[in-house]
């Protein structure tokens, strides 16, 4: 009967009847026949009932008795055994409570339970009741239990302590955190004092003989294949390179012919495990496509490749997949292994260093594995070349623990056309012998003898079997060629004597500048190689560093050309002597290469061995490149702007070799140094003339990139490889680049596709449809000591310590170093060869072409000089830029194109902001000589527009971001020339850059004292400009240097046809959207933020309207663990967050404001505004701004601005000598109107106890330092003896706090309190002495999971949101988390409507306007 049925027979049956009883009634009557016919007449329904009763039957079918023996020397049936070992012990100790009786099989997923921080409270209590209720004779053990929740661990305590049957049940905890763990107290009377670990080497013939087992059946197992026969096999190597993935492979051959009947089945399963932490649910769910039907037996290799990078989740996951036999998720799915299937396991173990204690007292260091699972199972070890030759001719160097098993020279590598060619080669040449009768498909010699050759030759002291690959790679395609050359063939063997000689030497040198590392990895014995996970910082950053620069290097490239009968030579020439000479350094690379009478032979059949490439016409430039990549019936210039130097076609000849010999292209070079624009132009070099063939496939890569995105990019760019070679006449390589590549965790993935050939464990067919994979690096630098200390200490500094951040590079916090990044996987390490940095002469040509391009275009006019002078302006920039040492100095193109888009805007904008500079002009110098009798005419010659335009984008683009500006300055004017000439030289500069800032800020309003100081005037100036050309700026400076005003005066003024003044009617309208950083942003907030101003850009004229993103306090995001910024980079460029081609629309203004500077990977995308601390100059002129309001009151108080200036400079300085900067330019513009408040109060100069009352409220609270002795010694004019007064204020700590919680004095505005503490001894006297308890609301954080949760943020907002809107004082304890949201409010930041005080308060992209009550207080409690 089926649901369905039943239902409407119960229907019929109860309510169909004439009944007088209540509905109440029937409804309980058709409950009642529901229960009573469910349990027994549906067949579509299953109570709990018949599964109970079904899998009792299952149960019964095969009744399991294993009777396991139960060590009871040490431990006790009947209770809860506790054994707290070592964390390296653990596994050691589960096993060996199995191994007294070694026939019985393995624990099984139902024995035992590995712990782990999300072990939920149904697993242990499943565990548990298993082991109170069995009775087959099983043991339990309950793993890790230390790392148990509290409420798993109180809920498993109730469940042990009730029980006395007699069960077999042992709890393993890590003594390493037993203080921590609440189980172990519970447990402690049943700990187990001397438990019995097994020595290790008997732990691994205990698992060896498990896995030996061999099932019965027709089929044959996997396992057969493994050296000994058993069912895992853990292939591992002291370094990467070193043939691990390829034992893997041969493997994966031999099971196809394994089992004929199973060929059309997927056999062999490659699982590569690249993130940092194992994500269990994705190894499931990729070994649950592969679960077999019921019944049926397919045995399989399973490859796990684990990474080096993989630090946590590795043991239990081998653990409990190998040993235990099963993988469970938390949605209940399970794998269970097979005894059929072999598991093989790579890994390049990670280290770490140990000390073991001897029984005789010493204590010897050694190095043990990290992942403690892979000293018990069995393993064997790939040798190095190196270690392979000492091994097989059995010399003294061989390594100590080398065996029988380990892998040593590949024989079908050996057998190869690839190393039989060039060993035959250089065998032959090694013995002086002649270059004939070669034949590589015929081995010859032994495996020891190849290896003795191919490392003599190499370049390389000890290589990799990958770098060993590379290098005969190479050198077989290149001699390859060289035999199908005419010039090669006997018949030119008369012609030209000993030419195959030199070409072969030739060719070894080529090999060895392709094999040869640009890293500086050790080339020490392998076993010194390993990577420890507890190294020390520099030896983090070592690992990446150049030690083989490209500028720095020689590069000799002999091509035979696709034609077979011509050559190309480049990069050297050959002297008299017959040696190898570098053509840009004239040093000898090689002597004696060629015979004089082969050069001669040469030179008289025009072979051009000392051509120098720069001199060729550009045309024969291209044919010679075409010629290379047999590209000869498609010749084209596809860009002409584009440079042709010899320095960039070696670059392209090299990555064209790279592909050919299928080498991975790793390259690595400053942001900006022309990576991307040189391979776009070898990729359109080889698109077919005429076409709209998409060859290039560009993925800006940032910290936000995952797997999938990829994956993603990897999938779409394999099928427009394939319609490429569809649509083009002659096969054409297409490229995915991967730009920026080291900046996401997912650089697992691309180091699989780049090097293993697979995605996700496939193997990719990338040589047959042509694609071609490059990825680029970011250096690994860190900044200087000087640099860092300033980034700590600016400003409010970090939210969290250096120490405490979790995003670090290995131990180096991610914020140290001067471009965010991951590091290279191993594999990826030899492969990288740098880029190197343009030259300022090429760098110079760029620079004309750029100019050129602008003044050919409206509006700029193409004068006779202007492009040599802007060209030598703009190249004396970049220099002076490269010659700093800090953010400044990482310039690029990107500079040079920023530079004339400025001017250009500046200009065509000239015929109103000219006028206004002028009449400007005009005010200033009659204000300077106002008075002085002998000016009888004040004439004024202002610099043309163009000259203006280019003094205004030089302001713009690099005078803002400089700290040293008049070096600039000065160094610059000496460049200037007709048409541009500057009489005034430096002078002029600094003029006309004020006088612009000026007009902007006088053509807006500001409010009462509000001071117009130079960084308001730059700041505002500086956002103007950047919001009309939607260029990136980035507002750097402490607190307090107007970086926030100047965004309200900005979106006030730019209303477009709406504003206020006529210049800036002629600009666009402004909607600026807000995002408040803090450790709590996301990634997907900023996103949202970007979408959104776009949103607001949509059919819209762009022309007229912009929308502006900034992100205020942007370096407080930067110790998200959520890491939001990383996703800044392609939404700086382009405002898109993966589009390919994204809509005009979607490109935004954006401003970032923080304490500090971000690393210039994101800065390199925008302008960088930098503002220091102010000079004592302008310190004064600002503090009479404040006070320009009242003359009067300003007169009373002018006599103590300029010493008050001084003496808070003097008090900066000192203080921020020994820790991070305390005080702060809002400290000192406080006193100024708390001063200015007390005169206007009194109407009469301030007194020294008024003073000191401002000097106490504004800068105490540090100890080292003594305020008011540091101003009283600058201000000489005031009594300082004077009595007290009844003007006068307390002075007192009591009297101070208590006019910090009333409030106002006069019409200022008193400042938030922030009392320093210890152990919140503060806060009872503000409650007994100082608050009024009725009207205070005090609101407790913690550090506890649920306090920081967004919800709690949120509910704490609020409940300061009310009390600002009632009046009440609110005190702040341990709330760091959202003081990032009160920005504004702290700041006082008000905006005034309708006679009310409004202020934003923020959460990401949530903002809302409070009303704040006239007494309401802050109070803010830091513990110290």
């Amino acid at each position: 009967m089926s649901m369905g049925t039943l239902a409407a027979e119960l229907l019929q049956s109860t309510l169909g009847k004439k009944q007088k009883s209540s509905l109440k009634d029937q409804l309980e009557e058709l409950w009642g026949n529901f229960f009573g016919k469910v349990a027994t007449s549906v067949s579509d329904y299953l109570s709990i009932e018949h599964l109970g009763l079904m899998l009792a039957h299952l149960a019964r079918l095969e009744p399991v008795k294993l009777e396991r023996t139960f060590p009871e020397t040490c431990l006790q049936k009947g209770r809860p055994n506790l054994l707290v070992c070592p964390q390296a012990d653990i596994l050691n100790a589960v096993l060996s409570v199995y191994m007294l009786d070694p026939t019985k099989p393995l624990p099984a997923e139902d024995e035992v339970l590995v712990c782990t921080a999300k072990t939920t409270v149904e697993e242990v209590l499943l565990l548990l009741n298993r082991a109170v209720q069995d009775d087959s004779g099983k043991i339990y053990c309950l793993v890790n239990a230390d790392m148990l929740d509290y409420e798993v661990t109180e809920k498993a305590e109730e469940k042990l302590v009730k029980r006395t049957t007699d069960y077999q049940l042992v709890v393993l905890c890590s003594s390493e955190r037993e203080d921590k763990a609440r189980l172990v107290s519970a447990l402690d009377r049943y700990r187990v004092q001397s438990p019995l670990i097994y020595p290790v080497r008997e732990i691994q013939n205990y698992l060896k003989q498990q896995f030996q087992r061999v099932p019965e059946g027709p089929l044959k197992p996997v396992s057969s294949l493994d050296i000994e026969k058993c069912c895992v096999r853990v292939v591992m190597s002291t370094r990467a390179g070193a043939g691990k993935t390829l034992v893997a492979r041969r493997l994966a051959k031999q099971v196809k012919i394994l089992n004929p009947s199973m060929q059309r089945m997927e056999v062999s399963i490659t699982i590569p495990l690249q993130e940092k932490t194992v994500n269990y649910s994705a190894v499931l769910s990729t070994l649950l496509n592969y679960t077999p039907t019921p019944g049926q037996t397919i045995p399989r290799l399973f490859h796990l490749d684990i990474a080096h990078e993989v630090q946590e989740g590795v043991d239990n996951l081998l653990f409990n997949l190998l040993v235990l036999g099963a993988l469970v998720d938390e949605k209940g799915y399970i794998w269970r292994k097979s005894p059929w299937d072999l598991y093989v396991i790579e890994t390049l173990p990670l280290m770490m260093r140990q000390e073991v204690h001897h029984q005789r007292g010493h204590v010897q260091p050694s190095v043990q594995f990290v992942h403690h699972i892979l000293t018990l199972l069995p393993s064997v070890k790939c040798r190095s070349p190196k270690e392979s030759l000492h091994i097989l001719i059995n010399d003294m160097r061989k390594p100590q623990d080398c065996s029988a098993h380990d892998k040593l020279m590949d024989d079908t590598e050996f057998r190869s056309v690839i190393f039989q060619r060039p060993f035959q080669y250089l065998h032959r040449m090694m013995q002086g012998q002649g270059l004939g009768g070669v034949n590589p498909r015929t081995p010859e010699k032994t495996h020891a003898e190849c290896l003795q050759v191919l490392l003599r030759y190499c370049g390389i002291e000890d290589p990799s079997w990958a770098e060993l690959r590379h290098f005969v790679w190479f050198l077989n395609t290149q001699l390859q060629d060289c035999e199908n050359s005419n010039f090669c063939s006997a018949a030119a063997s008369g012609d030209l004597p000993g030419f195959l000689q030199f070409v072969v030497r030739f060719m070894i040198q080529m090999s060895k500048d392709f094999a040869t590392r640009s890293l500086d990895i050790s080339e020490q014995t392998p076993g010194h190689q390993m990577w420890l996970a507890e190294e020390e910082e520099e030896d983090v950053l070592a690992r990446f560093q150049l030690k083989r620069r490209w500028e720095l290097s020689s590069h000799p490239y002999t091509f035979f050309n696709a034609d077979g009968h011509s050559m190309t030579f480049m990069g050297f020439n050959i002297n008299q002597n017959g040696d190898i000479v570098d053509n840009q350094t004239n040093e000898i690379i090689e002597r004696g290469v060629m015979p004089a009478q082969l050069k001669d032979a040469l030179m008289a059949n025009r072979v051009p061995l000392n051509e120098n490439f720069d001199n060729l016409p550009r045309l024969q430039k291209i044919i010679k490149l075409c010629s290379v990549m047999g590209l000869q019936e498609n010749i084209h210039d596809p860009d002409t702007t584009y440079e042709l130097t010899t320095d960039n076609v070696k670059k392209m000849l090299a990555i064209h070799m790279g592909f050919r010999c299928g080498i991975p292209v790793v390259i690595m070079g400053e942001t900006g140094c022309g990576k991307t624009r040189l391979i776009k132009f070898l990729c359109d070099l080889q698109k077919p003339v005429g076409t709209d063939i998409q060859n290039m496939i560009l993925m800006k890569v940032h910290g936000g990139t995952t797997h999938t995105d990829i994956a993603k990019k990897v999938t779409q760019a394999m099928d427009i490889a394939k319609e490429n070679n569809r649509r083009s006449p002659y096969p054409i390589h297409t490229v995915l680049f991967f730009d920026e590549a080291n900046t996401t965790e997912a650089i697992g993935l691309i180091k699989e596709v780049m090097c293993d050939g697979t995605l996700s464990g496939k193997q990719l067919p990338l040589n047959k449809n042509g694609l071609k994979i490059i990825a680029a690096c970011n250096p690994y630098r860190r900044h200087s000591t000087d640099m860092i200390r300033r980034l700590e200490q600016s400003g409010l500094g970090y939210h969290i310590e250096a120490e405490n951040t979790k995003d670090k590079l290995g131990h180096v916090p991610m914020r140290q170093l001067v471009y965010r990044v991951q590091a290279l996987p191993q594999s990826m390490l030899p492969l990288v060869w740098d880029f190197g940095q343009l030259s300022a002469e090429v760098e110079e040509l760029y620079i004309r072409q750029i100019v050129q391009r602008y003044l050919n275009s409206n509006p700029l006019p193409n004068l006779p000089g202007l492009q040599r002078t802007i060209s030598a302006v703009l190249a004396a920039s970049q220099k002076f830029m490269r010659e700093q040492e800090d953010e400044c100095s990482f310039v690029s193109l990107r500079d040079i194109e920023r530079v004339m888009n400025v001017m250009t805007w500046f200009y065509s904008h000239g015929n109103h902001l000219w006028d206004l500079m002028d009449k400007r002009a005009e005010r200033d110098l009659l204000e300077k000589y106002r008075g002085q009798e002998d000016v009888t005419e004040i004439t004024y010659d202002p610099p043309d527009g163009v000259t203006r335009s280019l003094l205004l984008a030089l302001g713009v683009c690099y005078h803002a971001c400089l700290q040293k500006r008049k070096e600039y300055r000065d160094e610059i004017a000496k460049v200037f020339t007709a048409p541009c000439s500057l009489p005034d030289g430096a002078t002029t500069i600094k003029e006309e850059i004020v006088r612009c800032q000026d007009v902007f800020l006088d053509q807006v309003q500001l409010g009462d004292n509000i001071a117009r100081n130079q960084a308001l005037k730059e700041n505002v100036f500086m956002m103007v400009v950047c919001i009309e050309l939607r260029i990136p700026l980035f507002l750097v400076g402490k607190p307090g240097s107007s970086k926030s005003l100047a965004k309200t005066i900005v979106s006030d003024a730019m209303q477009g046809a709406s504003a206020h003044s006529e210049l800036f009617k002629s600009f666009k309208q402004v909607r600026m959207g807000s995002f408040q950083c803090s450790p709590l942003a996301t990634p997907e907030g900023i996103v949202g933020t970007f979408r959104q101003c776009a949103h607001f850009q949509k059919d819209k004229n762009l022309d007229e309207f912009v929308s502006v993103v900034v992100l205020d306090e942007v370096g407080l995001a930067e110790d998200s663990p959520r890491m939001p910024l990383k996703t800044l980079h392609p939404l700086l460029e382009d405002g898109s967050d993966g589009d390919d081609k994204p809509e005009p629309y979607k490109k935004v203004a954006f401003i970032g404001i923080s304490n500090w500077a971000l690393d210039p990977a994101k800065m390199n995308r925008g302008i960088l505004v930098q503002r220091g601390v102010p000079d004592d100059m302008e310190l004064t002129q600002t503090a009479r701004d404040i006070c320009s309001s009242d003359e009067l009151v300003q007169n009373w108080i002018e006599p103590y601005i300029s010493p008050m200036s001084e003496a808070y400079l003097t008090l900066y300085e000192r203080s921020t000598s020994t820790m991070r900067e305390f005080f702060g330019l809002r400290d000192f513009y406080s006193l100024v109107k708390m001063v200015y408040a007390f005169a206007a109060d009194t109407k009469k100069h301030p007194s020294w106890h008024q003073l000191k009352h401002a000097i106490k409220r504004n800068f105490g609270g540090l100890d080292t330092v003594k305020p008011e002795e540091e101003f009283a010694a600058l201000l000489p004019s005031v009594n300082k003896n004077e009595p007290v007064g009844p003007d006068d204020p307390d002075n007192s700590p009591s009297g101070l706090i208590r006019a910090s919680l009333t409030g106002r004095i006069g019409d200022s505005e008193s400042r938030y309190l922030l009392i320093l503490t210890e152990n919140y001894a503060a806060l009872s006297i503000l409650q007994h002495h100082l608050l009024n308890v009725k009207d205070t609301i005090i609101i407790f954080g913690s550090s506890f999971p649920k306090d920081q949760e967004y919800t709690q943020v949120c509910r704490n907002i609020n409940r300061i949101k009310v009390c600002m809107e009632t009046g009440r004082s609110v005190v702040l304890l341990n709330l760091e988390n959202l003081y990032e949201s009160l920005y504004d409010a702290l700041n006082q930041y008000y905006v005034y409507m309708g006679g009310q005080r409004f202020v934003d308060l923020g959460l990401g992209t949530h903002r809302v306007k409070c009303r704040v009550h006239k007494d309401f207080r802050y109070s803010l409690l830091i513990p110290v």
